[in-house]
């Protein structure tokens, strides 16, 4: 069987760019599901001094505020600690709620790394999806 994904999938911007050098948990950009049934929440670590980083998903019925961590029935994998460069973890989601972000938890940091994260939805209500702005 021959699958397009492109025209199933929408791909967006969950986390700019950024220097994690702290003990913390960072939280990305809201990610409008609208349309969509699901998921993968895509981390990646580039450059890496210390620390391990952890990928989370919340959701929420806005996209400013009310976020809850995704219960674990409606997560597909398990998250792991990245602890090296160029180290990428997925995990795959099902949200009740319009919104969805990205969570990094960050550990034994003291100059941290660069983190980059992603969202890919799937299983979209109607296809084929439109392409994608540069901004997403």
């Amino acid at each position: 069987m021959i699958a397009d994904l492109k025209n199933n999938l929408s791909v967006k911007n969950a986390l700019d760019a950024a220097t994690i050098a702290t003990d913390t948990t960072t939280n990305g950009i809201a990610v409008d599901t609208q349309g969509y049934e699901g998921g993968v929440m895509m981390l990646r670590v580039g450059t890496l001094t210390d620390g391990t980083y952890t990928l989370g998903i919340e959701e929420s019925d806005a996209s400013g505020s009310g976020y809850t961590t995704i219960p674990a029935a409606r997560i597909v994998g398990t998250p792991i600690a990245l602890a090296a460069a160029n180290d990428q973890d997925a995990i795959g989601f099902i949200s009740n709620k319009q919104f969805v972000r990205a969570t990094i938890l960050s550990a034994s940091t003291t100059s941290g790394a660069d983190i980059t994260a992603s969202c890919a939805l799937g299983m979209p209500n109607q296809g084929p999806v439109a392409d994608h702005a540069a901004t997403d």
